[in-house]
C-alpha cells in the first residue's frame, strides 16, 4: 500500500512539473500540415460527349448524382427571363407522368430529385438507384411544357419583380450587374415585366432545345454504387441523348471606368445605403496569382477580421456586416466587389473608410499574425472538405472546366503557405485599383446625394453620375422632401384659406 502511494505522489508531481513548464502566454507551435490524399473518380464517355465521373463511397446506403452541362454565358436579349421560366418548367412531371403524380413516386422514394436548364441533381436511397436514374431521365428528356404552367410560372416572376420593385436590397441585386457589365451583356442583362411577357410556349420549348445538349457536360455519381453498375445505369438511361453543344453568344468587350466614380440609384423610401464599390477582375483559377489573391481578399474583406469589416462594424457601427470578394473569370471577367449595408446619415463616411482601407492593404505590410490567420482559414476549409469523396469529383471537373494543373488540388495547400506579405501588396496593388472603381449606392438621394458631393477620396471629388432602377441614366434627383400629402391642389387650398376663403 505504502509503495502504491509513493507512486500516485510521484506521478502527481511529475504532472505539476510539465504543467508548470508551459508558458501559455506562447501560442505552440503547429504540427505539419497533413498530407491530402485526392484520389482520382473512375471516369468513362459516352457516345454524345457525356463525361461521367464515378466514386463509390459505402459508408452511407445513399447514391447522388449531378449533371452539370457546362454551357456558355447565355443572351437572352427581349425575353430575358426564358432560361428561368424553362427551369420552373422541367421536372413539373412529364409527357408521360402528370405532376401530381411524378411527385408522389419521388416522395415515396424518399428522394430528392431537380432538373434545370443547366444539368440537375438527384439523391436518395442506393436499394432505389435504378428508380432515381430512370425518374431523373424522365424528367430532363420527356419535359412537359404546357401554356398553363407557363402562365402560373409567368405570374409568380412577374409577382417577385413587383414585390421587390421599391426595395433597395432587390434594386441593388440588379443594377449593380448591369452596370459593371452592361445590360447587352449575359452578365448584366435582367429580365423585366415586359420581357417576360413577350416569352411564348415555343421560346420556352427552342430554349430547352437548343440548351439541354451533353456534349460538354459532365455526370457526378458518388456514393454506393459499383463502377460498372453506374457505367450500365447511364449508359441505359443516357445513352440515347442525342449529342450536341449549346450556342455561344456574341459578346461586348468590357472595360471599367476611366476614373472612379459614383453610380447613384434614387430610393425615396430607403432606410439604409446599399453600398457597393466595384470593378471588372481579369482574375483566373489559372493564374499564378490566384492563391496570393484569396490571401490578400481574407485580409480586405473576406472575413470577420478583415480589414473592411473591423472598420466599418467594429470601430465605427456603420453597418452590421461588411465584405469583399474577387471572382474568377473563365467565359468572361469576374468582379471585385466590397460591399455593406449603411445607415443613410453615414454613407459618405463608410465609403471614405472603405477606400482607406483599400489604401491600407495596398501600401502597408499585412501583420504576420493577420497573414496567418488567413492561411490557417483556407486550409481547415480545404482539409475538411477534402474529407468528402464527392468533392474528389467535383474538383476533377474543375480542373477541366478552368484548364488548371492536374495538381493543382494536390499543390493547393502548399501554395496557399508559400503566400508572402509582399505577395499580399502585390497582388493588392494589381487587382484593386482605386483610380478606376465603381461606387454603386441604392439608397435614398434625399439623404445621402449632397454630403456625397462634398466628399473627397484621396483629396479629390468623386464625380456622381444618376441611374434609375432599371439602370438608365438619369437626371440629378431633388433632394427637397416633399411632406406626405402634399400637392398643388392642397398648396391652392391652403392659400385660399390663408387670404379669408375664396369671396375675400
Amino acid at each position: 500500500m505504502k509503495k502504491q502511494l509513493i507512486f500516485l505522489m510521484a506521478l502527481f508531481l511529475t504532472g505539476l512539473t510539465a504543467i508548470a513548464q508551459i508558458d501559455r502566454s506562447v501560442m505552440p507551435e503547429s504540427g505539419p500540415t497533413p498530407e491530402i490524399k485526392l484520389g482520382k473518380p473512375y471516369t468513362f464517355e459516352l457516345k454524345n460527349g457525356l463525361q461521367v465521373l464515378v466514386v463509390t463511397d459505402k459508408k452511407l446506403p445513399t447514391i447522388n448524382m449531378n449533371l452539370d452541362l457546362n454551357n456558355p454565358p447565355i443572351y437572352e436579349g427581349n425575353i430575358a427571363g426564358v432560361q428561368s421560366l424553362t427551369g420552373a418548367l422541367i421536372g413539373k412531371g412529364s409527357t408521360e407522368t402528370s405532376k401530381e403524380e411524378f411527385n408522389e413516386k419521388v416522395d415515396f422514394l424518399g428522394a430528392n430529385i431537380f432538373v434545370g436548364v443547366g444539368g440537375g441533381f438527384a439523391g436518395g436511397l442506393s436499394k432505389y438507384k435504378e428508380d432515381i436514374f430512370a425518374l431523373f431521365a424522365e424528367a430532363a428528356f420527356k419535359p412537359n411544357f404546357t401554356q398553363k404552367e407557363l402562365d402560373f410560372e409567368r405570374s409568380q416572376a412577374i409577382e417577385g419583380l413587383k414585390s421587390g420593385e421599391n426595395s433597395a436590397a432587390a434594386i441593388a441585386g440588379k443594377v449593380r450587374s448591369a452596370l459593371v457589365y452592361g445590360k447587352d451583356h449575359p452578365g448584366g442583362e435582367f429580365a423585366t415585366e415586359e420581357t417576360y411577357n413577350a416569352i411564348t410556349l415555343d421560346d420556352v420549348k427552342k430554349f430547352y432545345a437548343d440548351y439541354f445538349k451533353p456534349s460538354n457536360g459532365y455526370l457526378v455519381i458518388t456514393g454506393d454504387i459499383e463502377k460498372k453498375e453506374a457505367k450500365k445505369l447511364v449508359k441505359k438511361y443516357f445513352g440515347d441523348w442525342k449529342e450536341g453543344t449549346a450556342p455561344k453568344p456574341d459578346m461586348p468587350s468590357l472595360a471599367d471606368v476611366s476614373e472612379t466614380q459614383i453610380n447613384l440609384i434614387d430610393v425615396p423610401n430607403a432606410v439604409q445605403t446599399e453600398l457597393a464599390v466595384m470593378s471588372l477582375s481579369p482574375l483566373k483559377m489559372s493564374d499564378e496569382d490566384y492563391h496570393a489573391v484569396l490571401v490578400a481578399n481574407y485580409v480586405f474583406g473576406g472575413s470577420f477580421g478583415s480589414y473592411l469589416n473591423m472598420n466599418l462594424r467594429e470601430e465605427n457601427g456603420y453597418t452590421y456586416g461588411a465584405r469583399s470578394s474577387i471572382g474568377t473569370g473563365r467565359n468572361y471577367m469576374g468582379t471585385f466587389r466590397a460591399t455593406a449595408k449603411v445607415r443613410n446619415e453615414v454613407t459618405d463616411s463608410a465609403v471614405v473608410e472603405t477606400f482607406k482601407e483599400l489604401n491600407r492593404i495596398r501600401n502597408e505590410y499585412v501583420e504576420d499574425e493577420m497573414l496567418a490567420n488567413a492561411k490557417a482559414k483556407y486550409l481547415g476549409n480545404f482539409i475538411m472538405q477534402s474529407e468528402d469523396k464527392a468533392v474528389v469529383a467535383r474538383r476533377a471537373i474543375t480542373i477541366e472546366k478552368n484548364d488548371l494543373d492536374k495538381d493543382f488540388y494536390k499543390d493547393f495547400i502548399a501554395n496557399i503557405n508559400k503566400v508572402t506579405k509582399e505577395d499580399v501588396k502585390r497582388v493588392a496593388n494589381k487587382y484593386l485599383n482605386p483610380d478606376q472603381l465603381r461606387i454603386v449606392l441604392v439608397g435614398k438621394a434625399g439623404d445621402i446625394l449632397e454630403p456625397l458631393e462634398k466628399m473627397k477620396i484621396n483629396g479629390k471629388t468623386v464625380p456622381i453620375k444618376f441611374y434609375d432602377k432599371d439602370a438608365n441614366e438619369t437626371e440629378r434627383p431633388s433632394t427637397i422632401e416633399i411632406p406626405a400629402g402634399l400637392t398643388a391642389q392642397t398648396v391652392l387650398d391652403d392659400y385660399i384659406k390663408a387670404i379669408g376663403g375664396k369671396e375675400a
